[in-house]
């Protein structure tokens, strides 16, 4: 049945189309006309009739095609659109695009930028790229960081908290320190100037080392090379008499005699009396007075600006004491005929510049009943 109406269709076309000829034929034209018949076919396409006339000028408007599938809208808007336009045999193309780009520097905040302050500079808290700044990104943050190396590594010149490396950082600087444990402690392994303790470095670490003087050649008082022993010093049990040793630890055969600690100097604090009778005086004229009560003020408390504020004259015992301090006294002899007091010599930390004498007993009987000192009160300045 379609067959047949597009045959009918067909012959009333050429019918038509015979007539105009004829009549365009008969009357004359200024210019030539051309007549393009379609082709038949028994199929349903059929090809658009096209005609020219003259030289050909173009003018149309090409958009980019457009789909619509279900649930499309065909009102909605596209992300772009282009015109062309074309005249005459050479085309020309112009093309807008719908959108704005960031720009990095012009001061406002963009999609895509961290921060944008509108300046060229590197150290503040907007860089380049327009990024925040941070410790690490290579770009020294003025007023902020110390430094910015942009690596990880904490023991070169600028550390991971981007600050300059010091001794007591805690990180060991490369090259330059033996260890950092970050305290001020002189006692352990590793010594304030972030170096690893040694023997002879001058400061005693603590479980590992007796003693270290920094030369540790076994003076007095010093340290024995090694730092596991100190050098003679008081205190060792022995009497370094060329050091002014006058005992050590313990002073021997002596009673009332004590060694004072640190200094190996005699403690005379118990000692309660002095003989100065006479020519026995200690000083100043024959017999007792201030000036033997001053002596024995500062042999009973070491101190050489100590003065007697009082003392009393008694008959002397048959206990330790100062005896007759004049040694050429010939008449000091116990029951075998001999002298049996001590010289100690001249004692001049005490500030007595002549022979102490001391026995460890029987005075009264050695001395007889005359003057002696039997108490005293003493100063003791600082």
């Amino acid at each position: 049945m379609r067959s047949a109406q597009t045959s009918l269709c067909l012959t009333m076309l050429a019918s038509v189309l015979t007539s105009a000829l004829a009549c365009g034929t008969g009357g004359g034209d200024d210019g030539d006309s051309e007549v393009v018949l379609p082709s038949s076919s028994t199929g349903e396409d059929t090809t658009p009739i096209s005609t020219v006339t003259g030289a050909a000028t173009t003018s149309g408007t090409t958009a980019s095609p457009t789909t619509e599938g279900p649930g499309s809208d065909s009102d909605s808007d596209s992300s772009s659109s282009s015109t062309s336009t074309t005249t005459g045999a050479d085309p020309t193309t112009t093309t807008t695009t719908t959108g704005v780009e960031a720009v990095c520097g012009n001061g406002v905040v963009e999609p895509g930028e961290e921060c944008d302050d509108g300046n060229p500079y590197d150290d503040d808290a907007c860089v380049a790229g327009c990024k925040h700044a941070i410790c690490g990104d290579k770009l020294r943050q003025m007023g902020v960081e110390e430094c910015d190396d942009g690596n990880e590594s904490d023991a070169d010149w600028c550390t991971n908290e981007c600050k300059l490396a010091f001794c007591g950082d805690g990180f060991v600087y490369a090259g330059f320190e033996e260890c950092d444990d970050g305290n001020d402690d002189q006692t352990d392994a590793c010594i304030n100037d972030c170096k690893i303790a040694t023997c002879g470095d001058g400061n005693v670490w603590e479980g590992v080392e007796v003693c270290d003087d920094g030369f540790n050649d076994n003076v007095y008082n010093g340290c024995a090379p090694g730092c596991q022993k100190r050098g003679p010093h008081c205190g060792d049990g022995v009497v370094q008499s060329n050091q002014g040793e006058r005992c050590d630890t313990t002073v021997k055969d002596m009673p009332g005699v004590t060694c004072t600690p640190l200094t190996c100097m005699y403690n005379f604090s118990a000692v309660n009396q002095m003989y100065c009778a006479g020519t026995c005086s200690w000083a100043g004229p024959d017999g007792c007075d201030s000036n033997d009560a001053a002596i024995f003020c500062r042999l009973k408390t070491g101190n050489i600006a100590s003065k007697a504020v009082s003392f009393t004259l008694g008959s002397p015992t048959n206990s330790f004491g100062f005896p007759c301090g004049n040694p050429k006294d010939k008449a000091v002899v116990d029951g075998q005929g001999n002298d049996p007091r001590i010289n100690l010599g001249k004692l001049p930390e005490f500030l007595v510049n002549q022979p102490v004498m001391y026995q460890v007993k029987d005075i009264l009987l050695t001395h007889g009943n005359k003057p002696a000192i039997t108490s005293v009160v003493c100063t003791n300045p600082p």
